[in-house]
This record gives structure tokens, C-alpha cells and sequence, in this order.
């Protein structure tokens, strides 16, 4: 009853706030268009567009539209960029025009850092057209590649693609040739497809970022705000297909006891395009030794640290897993259990305490349809943990004690794009364990309506959780919950949010998920106005009022309010 007039309340408000300004509609403009051109000639990749293949090609030619300082003013320098392509890859040279060439900066860094000082050149691919699944490829002055998979909800650039790229400095500015096949894409089979297309340029010198087609940032995403690349045809997605094999050898010597252990290993992974959107990838016996730790953290706070996923396995091609951020990838190797002290005698200690637990194999099945449906599959089982037991009293006396079962790790998730970069969603997490051990299932459906103009939009979620446990021979089913409903106004100079969310007491997702607390009630609304045009000194300014309101859910209890 108490949800239930909290969130008729918010309508009435929401509705109110529509109808005043439901005036104000935003579209978008300047919509370029550039047709790609199938070669016969072989292009090498040198980063000089020198090739006969490119002389076939028409290309634009002229200025970016600027991202920012000055939204939508044309860029300080002329760009002119080819698209090629053939039965095997496409093909992109750009000439990125520069009065002062020598200045261009180029610090190398990492595989996907363009936060440094150096100029970057990006394509961004949509071949679904949809505006809420693509893909970016980037290269920065200095020949580094960075690579993402683009969504409506993220920026995944733990993603990596194989292609190639190659960058060079002229007396007219620097050169980027990029090669990027087939393989590195994940596109529908159709005869003369359109894609949505981009090109992305940031001049540090001049703190400047421009794209080819015009990005409004008075609207909301950026791959919707897409162009078109015309011309394809008859183009078909390769096998994609690859193993990659481990084999480690490890020893160890003892001078207190003269003793030697060695230890050998060895697995495999393997990733198959079954389709030409949908990705298997496998692990066998998986071992992460090699994987970069984890930072070392202090923590005073009574909550749980989230660590980053540093597993290639885990990370790669997972943004449909992200959905409803119910799925935390960390806990599979986590060690959960715990030696009970019941369970031990007056004399007995715990000496060895295991710090994970082994992962047997992994499988996960991911892509996306023609009709942007989006379904993914992820499955994992690791073996039985035990910690090691001695008693103190009688040497050599060790045992072993079952800290973790044999657990089987599950996830489905299903994802429908719908038009005006709206969707709906549904995600489920299940861990079950061997044995009379805690089991875990959550089922969470998300949703969010635009308007044509992409201005308005209502989002929202809900969400159950099951833990099943036993006690004196009997299994126990224990239930919580979680909504969540916003309604937002997401573009133009004025934007606004008003919602609430709920989590009962009972809200629990951290068998495979990350929850730091439940048992709380959120009311928040925030009003913003936003000033995206350089004036006077500013390059952009934001005003902006917020209300929060924070109660328990049970008992029903007031915590905070903020303004």
C-alpha cells in the first residue's frame, strides 16, 4: 500500500512535468551519408594512402562537426576520409589535416588510453542501425589501437578485436589506415545492408573533439546520432573460429626439508562464431595465474569491496551479462564457505585457508538478431574447496574440511531493442550448489520507452530474489524484491528525473551479483539546466537542484532527506 501511493504520486508529478514542457522537440539534423566502394586491388596497410585501390574511391572531404567546445560549429581543421571494402574486411584511410604538423602530440600509452596527450582517430560502427549496439575502433597519433564494443548503456573496452592499423606523420598533417575484418565485426546477412557510421577525431592541441556527422549534446547517446554508410553488397560474415591453448610448469624447493614439488597444467579456450552475430566461447580448465591482481586496498567501512574483473574470459563480449547489474563475475572462484567451529575439537586449528576455489570449465553464448534481439547465456561450475584442518595435539594429523561444494554458476538473459533507442530486458542469475548448501536464483525484467524525439523517457525495473537454504531437514524459500520507476526528460537545455526505488529487506543477489546494502526506499529528483554553447570565459555550464529522500523499508523508518 505504501509503494503503491508513493508511485501514483510520482506519475501525477511526472505528467505534470511533461505536459509543461512537451513543447520543446529535438531532432536530429545535418545527416551525412557516405558510400563505401568495393576494391579489386590489394591495400597494404602502411599508413600511406598511396595504394592504387584508393585512387577508385570517392571520399569526404571537409570539416567535422565539433562535439566540443562549441557544439556543433564546424572543426578548426579539414579531415578527408576513405571507406573501401572487399569479400574479406573494410578498409578506412583518413588524412587528417594539421598547419602544424611536427606539434601533433604522441604519447604512447596502453591498448585503449586516449586520455593521454595525444590525437585520436575513431570509426564507430552500427551495422544494425539500431543506434544502441555498435562497435568503435580507434587509433591514436602515436599507432596505438583501442577497440569497444559500444551499447546504449555502455563503453565496454575490455573487448578486444583483431585488425589493422597504421598511422604516419606528413607535412599536411597524419595519416591513419586501418584494415578491420570481418571477423572483428558482428554484422546481420543481408544483400545491400546500411550502417550506421561515425568518425570520431580529438585534437589535443586545441582541446578539441569533432565527429563527421553532427552529435547534439542537447541528445541523449551518441551512436543514435549516427550516419549511414551506403555501397556495401554482398557481403557475408567469415568463420570466425580460434584456439588458444595453455600449458604451465611450475616446481618448488625446500632447503629446510630438501623436498621438491613441481606442478604442470594446462587447458584451452576456444571461441566459434555460430552465427553471423552469435559467439560461443569456451574454457577448459582455465588458469589465471598470469592475470594482473588486484589493487590492495585498505578497507575501514563495514561494506564489501568491488573489485574490477581482470579475467579476459570474463571480460570480453559482456555487455548483455551487465544487464539490470545483477551479475558480479568476481564470485565465481570466490571462496564462500567458512569452517564452522562446531565443527572442530578443543585441539584442532584451521591451517591452510584456501583463497579461491578452481574453476572446471565455462561456457558462454552471446550475439545479437537482425531485429536486435539480444540473448546471451553464460554457465560455469567450479569443483569442491576444502580448507585444511590439524589437530595440535597429534602431528601429521591433517584433514581436510568442505568449505565450497561443487557450485554450477548460471545466467540467461534475453534483450529487445525497440525504436526510439527504447528496450525491454530480462535477466536471470541462478547458483546451485551440491549437497544440502545455500541455492541462489534472481530474475530481474527492465524496461525504457522514448519518444520519437528522444526527449522523454520512462525506464524501470523489477526483480526477485529466492535463497534456498535448509534447516533440520527442511528447505526454506526466502523471498525479496526490487522496483525501481523514473521519469525523465533526457535532452535539450532543461532535463529533469523523478523516481523512486525499493528494496526489500529481504532483496539479496550476492550469491552472483554485488549488493552492498538493501531494506531501503529512494525518492530522487533532480532539475538541471544546461548551457552547452561557449560564452564569455566558459566552454559549457550546468545549474542543477536535487531532492532526495531515503526511509527503510522495514521497519518504516525516515534515514535522510538531501537537498
Amino acid at each position: 500500500m505504501r509503494l503503491t501511493k508513493h508511485i501514483k504520486g510520482l506519475v501525477v508529478l511526472a505528467t505534470c512535468i511533461l505536459f509543461l514542457f512537451s513543447g520543446e522537440a529535438i531532432g536530429q539534423e545535418r545527416l551525412r551519408i557516405l558510400d563505401a566502394h568495393r576494391i579489386r586491388d590489394k591495400i597494404k596497410i602502411d599508413g600511406v594512402l598511396d595504394d592504387k585501390a584508393w585512387l577508385e574511391v570517392t571520399p569526404f572531404e571537409g570539416n567535422f562537426y565539433q562535439l566540443s567546445p562549441d557544439n556543433g560549429a564546424e572543426s578548426a581543421y579539414k579531415s578527408k576520409v576513405y571507406v573501401a571494402y572487399d569479400n574479406r574486411a573494410i578498409y578506412v584511410g583518413a588524412l587528417l589535416y594539421d598547419p602544424d604538423p611536427q606539434t601533433i602530440p604522441q604519447e604512447l600509452g596502453i591498448r585503449d588510453d586516449i586520455e593521454i596527450n595525444v590525437d585520436v582517430f575513431a570509426i564507430n560502427i552500427d551495422p544494425y542501425k539500431k543506434g544502441q549496439n555498435g562497435f568503435s575502433y580507434i587509433v591514436t597519433a602515436a599507432g596505438v589501437q583501442g577497440d569497444a564494443i559500444i551499447s546504449s548503456r555502455n563503453f565496454d573496452t575490455n573487448w578486444n578485436a583483431v585488425w589493422k592499423s597504421e598511422v604516419t606523420i606528413t607535412d599536411e598533417g597524419w595519416v591513419v589506415e586501418m584494415e578491420i575484418p570481418y571477423s572483428a565485426i558482428r554484422f546481420p546477412n543481408s544483400e545491400k545492408p546500411v550502417w550506421g557510421l561515425n568518425f570520431y577525431r580529438s585534437s589535443k592541441r586545441l582541446n578539441e573533439e569533432s565527429t563527421w556527422n553532427f552529435v547534439d549534446q542537447e541528445i541523449q547517446g551518441f551512436l543514435n546520432q549516427s550516419g549511414e554508410l551506403h555501397g556495401l553488397k554482398d557481403i557475408k560474415p567469415p568463420l570466425r573460429l580460434s584456439f588458444l591453448p595453455y600449458l604451465s610448469i611450475g616446481g618448488a624447493h625446500s632447503a629446510a626439508t630438501s623436498s621438491y614439488s613441481r606442478s604442470i597444467a594446462g587447458g584451452m579456450d576456444m571461441k566459434l562464431g555460430v552465427s553471423e552475430s552469435f559467439t560461443l566461447d569456451l574454457s577448459l580448465i582455465p588458469d589465471f595465474s598470469q592475470v594482473q591482481s588486484d589493487n590492495v586496498v585498505l578497507n575501514l567501512s563495514p561494506f564489501e569491496v568491488r573489485f574490477d574483473e581482470n579475467r579476459p574470459f570474463f571480460t570480453e563480449g559482456v555487455e548483455l551479462f551487465s544487464k539490470g547489474r545483477i551479475f558480479y563475475s568476481r564470485r565465481i572462484g570466490q571462496v564462500r564457505g567458512y569452517v564452522d567451529s562446531d565443527d572442530l575439537s578443543a585441539t584442532e586449528e584451521v591451517t591452510e585457508f584456501p583463497a579461491t576455489t578452481q574453476l572446471i570449465n565455462a561456457t558462454k553464448l552471446s550475439g545479437r538478431t537482425a531485429s536486435g534481439t539480444g540473448l546471451g547465456f553464460f554457465n560455469a561450475v567450479t569443483s569442491n574447496t576444502y580448507a585444511t584442518v590439524t589437530d595440535t595435539l597429534i602431528e601429521g594429523s591433517n584433514r581436510d574440511y568442505l568449505v565450497d561444494p561443487l557450485t554450477n554458476y548460471n545466467v540467461v538473459v534475453f534483450d529487445q531493442n525497440l525504436k526510439n533507442n527504447s528496450y525491454i530486458g530480462l535477466i536471470n542469475t541462478n547458483t546451485t550448489r551440491s549437497g544440502h548448501y545455500r541455492d541462489a536464483n534472481v530474475t530481474l525484467a527492465d524496461f525504457r520507452f522514448r519518444d520519437k524525439t528522444n526527449t522523454y523517457s520512462l525506464s524501470g525495473m523489477g526483480g526477485v530474489s529466492q535463497i534456498f537454504t535448509t534447516s533440520e531437514n527442511e528447505r526454506i524459500n526466502t523471498q525479496g524484491f526490487r522496483t525501481r520507476l523514473f521519469f525523465s526528460k533526457v535532452s535539450g537545455k532543461f532535463q529533469f528525473s523523478a523516481g523512486a526505488m525499493v528494496d526489500s529487506d529481504l532483496w539479496d543477489i550476492n550469491d552472483l551479483g554485488f549488493l552492498r546494502r538493501n531494506n531501503q526506499v529512494r525518492y530522487n529528483t533532480r532539475l538541471s539546466y544546461n548551457i552547452y554553447k561557449p560564452f564569455k570565459v566558459f566552454n559549457r555550464m550546468s545549474f542543477s537542484l536535487r531532492f532526495n529522500y531515503e526511509q527503510l523499508y522495514k521497519p518504516n523508518t525516515y534515514v535522510e532527506a538531501e537537498y
